[in-house]
């Protein structure tokens, strides 16, 4: 009997083991501490920070040229359209040169006319002097002889001007482009005619475009030529690097704002009329900056993981300023000095221990 009363407590006392074995187990897990993260890490800097101003605009040519005829007459060829691209030198108008051409003959009568009369001058006038040395005539006839030639070959002068002008104006009835560019307006058709000053054409340059825009009158005394500029251009969906090239003083009295142009550093692709935006530098301010590799979002808010000094880090929610693709500006959640964490980050959580290389924010 006292073997079987002994089986139900060797029974007991082997399921209280096991069950202090189990216990034990998950205890030692939960108390085990996590494996530090290697990280990289920067020091946030307190950097000197370039005020930006974001002014729309667009991109212009700085070459518009309004192509007219110095000429009247009437139009026989325009074999240009709106868009169409053209060379320097390429024909854009062909005025019917007939009134040229026959002005021209008549001034080339004018001038054989003029030449004939000034040789019939010039003999009189040495035949009279050739008298008057013997005292034949008189010297009074002499002057009138001096006189008509001076006065033939002033009309010999006038008739070859004259011709050479016609012949100069005839040059102007084939109209060619000036420059390499695109028509943007086409005012007349063949058969229309052309009168001097009256607009047949406009072309923009390829030669050069800007980007134009203006800023109020509170910034502009802080642009200045030189100054660098970024353009981001929508239609290329690029931004382009230039250069503030012209500041015009004199500002529109209703909007009072100032026209700024500025020059492109690479002027592939862009066609005038396009639209974009320039960031203008108008000051300077000191500011915490991180670089934007530093920068994480987790549960919809933007921030950084500082590095505590038991290098646990803590994530740190930020509000934020001017960004660039160099650095990122914190108005608020770093003073600067800080350490964060810029490498790892996809692995970090609030309150993880990390294993930090020091580095500077800005590298």
């Amino acid at each position: 009997m006292k073997r079987f009363k002994l089986l139900p407590l060797m029974f007991a006392t082997l399921l209280e083991l096991g069950l202090a074995a189990c216990g034990e187990a998950p205890q030692d897990s939960q108390n085990a501490a996590p494996a530090a993260a290697k990280i990289a890490t920067a020091v946030v800097q307190i950097a000197t920070l370039p005020r930006l101003y974001a002014a729309p605009g667009s991109v212009v040519s700085d070459e518009t040229i309004h192509i007219a005829s110095r000429v009247t007459g009437f139009i026989q060829q325009l074999p240009v359209r709106e868009g169409d691209r053209i060379a320097t030198g390429a024909l854009l108008a062909q005025i019917d040169p007939s009134d040229l051409e026959g002005a021209i003959q008549q001034t080339k009568a004018a001038v054989k006319a003029a030449e004939t009369e000034l040789e019939d001058a010039v003999r009189d006038q040495a035949r009279i002097v050739e008298l008057a040395a013997s005292g034949t005539v008189a010297t009074e006839t002499v002057r009138k002889a001096q006189v008509r030639r001076s006065f033939a070959q002033a009309r010999k002068a006038e008739a070859v001007a004259a011709r050479d002008t016609a012949r100069a104006q005839l040059r102007y009835t084939s109209i060619t482009s000036p420059v390499d560019g695109v028509v943007v307006e086409r005012h007349v058709e063949p058969g229309d005619l052309a009168t001097p000053g009256k607009p047949l054409l406009v072309i923009v340059s390829d030669r050069a475009v800007l980007f134009e825009t203006f800023i109020p009158e509170s910034l502009v005394a802080h642009i200045r030529i030189g100054d660098p500029a970024s353009i981001h251009i929508d239609a290329l969906s690029a931004s382009r690097e230039g250069t503030v090239v012209r500041v015009v003083p004199a500002g529109d009295p209703v909007t009072r704002r100032f026209l700024v142009k500025v020059a492109f550093a690479e002027q592939t692709g862009l066609l005038s009329g396009m639209f974009g935006r320039a960031q203008l530098r108008t000051g300077e301010d000191q500011s915490p900056a991180i670089p934007p590799r530093a920068m994480v979002e987790r549960g919809g808010l933007r921030g950084v993981f500082e590095i505590d000094d038991a290098n646990i880090a803590r994530f740190r929610w930020l509000r934020t300023g001017r960004e660039t693709r160099d650095w990122i500006e914190v108005q608020a959640g770093l003073n600067g000095g800080e350490r964060i964490a810029v490498s790892g980050l996809d692995a970090l959580r609030d309150g993880m221990p990390v294993a930090p290389e020091l580095g500077t924010a800005r590298e």
